[in-house]
């Protein structure tokens, strides 16, 4: 009887023995490595809370990398806009300047219009890896041509006589910028704002120099684009300014989820010893 006694009480101590150098190796191993498990076994009292906290943080990312591919486009839309408003406060003062001189026809109104019109044509051709940002749809085609330009307008019934120049399409682009967000941000060259800015350049660069109904007839259609301009540029703002908002959402969630991935799989080293030594 001694001696089966004694055979348990070894078969238990070894068992303790084994318990603790498991308990201290598994504890050293977490230590080392600094995580709770290297797999979601290890951790399978928050396995499914990490796998969902996970995914969420796998999709947050890629809506920030889309929307600040956006938000990219969308700033050099919106410089581009503002350099064309420039442009045309520029015109319109070398229209009034020509209106109220003695000889219009020193001052070169054609010649200094047909700067003018290259640099709106140049700014609204403007691309952003590859992509025409003024076209719609149509990101592969240029599109503005002047060659498409009337040879000639009829003052002061030239009103829309220009169109023809835009070579994209009427498509508004968008962006999914949340699981339950989309935003609208499309602005394309053939736009009311754009196309009164290359007539009303086009009409002086088309006309004689100081020809007085066409001067004004161009003033009028220019004070109209510089509105209709510095509409669109509001517009465009306020979509980057939306992806901004958004994007700064997703910056403060990414920011807990990897607070609470780290929770789930670091180890606590002061727990971890207290567990070694019990």
């Amino acid at each position: 009887m001694t001696r089966i006694a004694n055979l348990a009480q070894f078969e238990r101590t070894q068992s303790h023995i084994l318990t603790a150098m498991e308990r201290l190796n598994d504890g050293q191993l977490k230590i080392a490595s600094g995580r709770q498990s290297e797999n979601y076994s290890g951790v399978a009292r928050d396995s499914r809370r990490l796998i969902n906290v996970e995914s969420s943080h796998i999709r947050t990312t890629q809506y920030i990398e889309n929307n600040s591919m956006v938000e990219q486009r969308l700033q050099k839309m919106e410089t581009s806009i503002s350099q064309i408003f420039d442009v045309l406060s520029q015109f319109k003062t070398l229209v009034v300047n020509g209106l109220n001189a003695s000889n219009a026809s020193d001052l070169a109104v054609p010649v200094q219009a047909q700067s003018f019109l290259d640099e709106v044509t140049a700014l609204l051709n403007v691309q952003e890896d590859g992509r025409y940002l003024f076209a719609g749809s149509r990101t592969d085609t240029r599109p503005v041509d002047l060659s498409a330009l009337p040879g000639a307008y009829v003052v002061p019934t030239a009103d829309g006589d220009s169109l023809p120049y835009y070579q994209g399409d009427t498509t508004l682009l968008n962006v999914r910028a949340d699981e339950s967000y989309t935003i609208g941000y499309g602005v394309h060259a053939g736009e009311e704002g754009f196309e009164r800015a290359i007539r009303g350049l086009d009409l002086m660069v088309k006309s004689a120099p100081g020809d007085r109904d066409a001067m004004e007839h161009a003033l009028d259609i220019v004070n109209a684009a510089i509105t209709n301009v510095s509409d669109i540029r509001t517009r465009v703002g306020a979509a980057r300014s939306a992806l901004e908002n958004v994007n700064q959402r997703h910056g403060d969630f990414l920011l807990f989820a990897e607070k609470t991935i780290s929770d789930i799989e670091n180890v606590d080293v002061t727990a971890v010893i207290t567990q070694m030594n019990a």
